[in-house]
């Protein structure tokens, strides 16, 4: 567990060994055999395909009987995470999604945050997350941005580790030099903060 501090307010949490390396090996075939699509930038009406933001492939993982236990086991983690560390009112996710950037196509994702930043929502993502599910590329740094930092804040990856973070905090996914990254991401979200 790692945590990082700033003005005392925690900005991300880590997580190791909740999946082991024979799980991690089934969970990408799993994810493998699901129909990818180019990502989108935007909300809901607004969604387009821009590859200068966003350059990954990703598909939005059902719930079930196959994939069950991957969300059980993260939904897990993620409720001990945030008990312990960011304690938000949560009360349901969205669905997961696996990702893969590569460097055949430069695959990337610029600064962005998971937030929808409308106030007439009755629930707003709050606790972001992402397992990296592979360590056989190059580059593909997962990067913060904090209000203490003048450059961003590489967060340390490895395999099988799941990075939580309040879903408010700037971060990107740097270009892939070499390879292919995969990960599954997801949104845990409650009512609006106040």
């Amino acid at each position: 567990m790692r945590l990082l501090l700033e003005n005392k307010m925690i900005l991300w949490r880590c997580l190791d060994n909740v999946f082991n390396d024979k799980e991690l090996t089934n969970i990408v075939q799993i994810c493998d055999e699901m129909p990818l699509q180019k990502a989108t930038v935007g909300a809901n009406n607004t969604k387009r395909v821009d590859e200068s933001i966003r350059n990954s492939n990703v598909c939005f993982m059902e719930n079930n009987v196959v994939t069950s236990g991957i969300y059980e086991r993260i939904i897990k983690a993620a409720n001990y995470t945030n008990n312990s560390t960011f304690k938000y009112l949560l009360d349901g996710h969205e669905k997961f999604q696996y990702t893969t950037y590569d460097d055949t196509y430069n695959g990337h994702f610029t600064w962005h945050m998971d937030i929808k930043l409308d106030n007439s929502l009755e629930k707003v993502r709050k606790l972001s997350f992402t397992l990296l599910l592979n360590d056989s590329f190059e580059g593909g740094d997962f990067e913060i941005l904090t209000s203490s930092e003048t450059k961003a804040f590489k967060l340390p990856a490895k395999k099988g580790r799941i990075l939580f973070f309040p879903s408010f905090i700037i971060h990107r996914v740097t270009p892939i030099t070499k390879g292919q990254r995969k990960s599954i991401a997801g949104w845990f979200y409650g009512p609006p903060f106040k």
